[in-house]
């Protein structure tokens, strides 16, 4: 066995990859858009924070993982069976599982990219998962007691070595999706659940961050009584629902959220104020120029109505915002414009930084050096917003088709009664 250093584990180790983001401007000639047909981009607000809160994530609320047989049967089945094998034949079936990891690590570099060399990537899946696999059926411990541990040993045999060996197989199967195809059924179309699954096993990891850690081998009902109690992700985890434990992250980031709108709000009506400046009436800026101003509902108004959004909705929302503004404005008239500008800017300035801070929980799940880093945690979110942007943007699509065919009937029909 090849002895790798810590900094080679977290570069090549499957078990440890994170998906990140990635935000791309859309291409009409990528998908063969034609002359009469439109592509449009649409952006979620906040949507890795929505997510952590919408769905409990964190470190202290993470409970177990979901893994399809599809993807590890085939391995953890083969493990159960070769702790049964004499000697000669544990040897051929350690050889056999590590040319198995190598072409299974072969394949996934040559479909997606890694970050080191493909050769050492393949190497290191042989030798590191390799070893796992030697060292668990050669174990004197049974899988039950490995699965449902008792002891230290047990425990560090499921934690140590089966988990990351399953995770690191299923990271590199060909089926894996980058999205768990059970969980994102439930979680969408959960209607034809137990018919599309009543013949299928699936493996849990439960109680995943305890020392009470099991592994379980269950049937669709046993997956759905999990479904019931827990939070499910797309990815294939699971979390505490908000009433039995709210993640630390989630009131945080609710504070945050309301701090950069309440922010952003003002930066963009006082934007509103200094582009429309000379419209205002000389009584208007200088009622602007006194420091601490609070506008009555009468001046908001009038202000409203010379530089606000033609919109009524928007008109009204601008109203409520420059009524909580108290301006911090210079003595001199003609600083004022130019204050508001600064304003505007620091105000702007400081909307991004709440943004970047909230964004960066999922920076600091995905950093491997960090105390309380999971991959898993992290996927769940960067996997919980592809999947729930995928549904999100499809509904809007859906709904623009539906009022547009609403709208084109309506139009048939009055050129009929003419």
């Amino acid at each position: 066995m090849i002895e790798y250093k810590t900094s080679e584990v977290k570069d090549m180790a499957a078990h440890l990859r994170t998906l990140g983001a990635y935000v791309q401007q859309p291409n009409p000639k990528i998908v063969g858009l034609d002359k009469f047909q439109a592509m449009g981009s649409q952006d979620a607000k906040s949507l890795y924070p929505t997510i952590v809160v919408l769905l409990n994530i964190g470190y202290d609320t993470f409970r177990g993982r979901i893994y399809e047989m599809k993807n590890i049967g085939k391995i953890y089945n083969f493990i159960k069976k070769a702790k049964s094998f004499k000697k000669p034949d544990k040897h051929a079936a350690i050889s056999n599982i590590r040319t198995a990891l190598y072409n299974a690590a072969k394949e996934y570099a040559a479909r997606e990219s890694v970050s080191v060399s493909a050769e050492s990537f393949k190497n290191f899946t042989r030798d590191y998962y390799g070893d796992m696999f030697r060292k668990l059926i050669e174990s004197k411990y049974t899988m039950e007691e490995i699965t449902h541990p008792t002891k230290e040993e047990h425990y560090y045999l499921l934690k140590s070595i089966l988990f990351p060996l399953l995770e690191a197989v299923n990271w590199l199967s060909i089926y894996n999706r980058g999205y768990s195809k059970v969980c994102t059924e439930w979680v969408f179309n959960n209607q034809n659940f137990e018919e599309q699954y009543k013949d299928e096993k699936f493996l849990v990891l439960h109680n995943i961050n305890s020392t009470k850690s099991l592994f379980d081998e269950v049937d669709c009902n046993g997956l759905k009584e999990y479904f019931k109690d827990y939070l499910i992700t797309p990815y294939g985890t699971y979390f505490e629902k908000h009433d039995i434990k709210t993640s630390f992250e989630c009131p945080l980031i609710l504070n945050g959220m309301n701090d950069r709108a309440y922010v952003k709000n003002q930066m963009l009506v006082e934007g509103v104020i200094v582009g429309g400046w000379d419209k205002l009436t000389q009584e208007q800026q200088a009622k602007l120029l006194i420091d601490g101003t609070v506008l009555s509902d009468e001046e908001t108004r009038e202000i409203i109505d010379v530089v606000g959004d033609p919109d009524d909705k928007k008109r009204d929302w601008q109203f409520s915002v420059l009524k909580e503004i108290v301006f911090n404005t210079l003595v001199e008239h003609h600083e004022l414009k130019d204050k508001l500008e600064v304003e505007v800017a620091q105000k702007n300035s400081k909307s991004n930084s709440i943004k970047v801070t909230l964004n960066s929980g999922y920076g600091l799940n995905g950093l491997l050096s960090w105390a309380y880093g999971n991959n898993l945690i992290a996927n769940s979110i960067t996997n919980g917003g592809k999947i729930y942007g995928i549904k999100l943007f499809q509904q809007i699509a859906s709904n623009k088709l539906k009022k547009e065919e609403i709208t084109a009937k309506i139009k048939r029909a009055q050129n009929g009664s003419k």
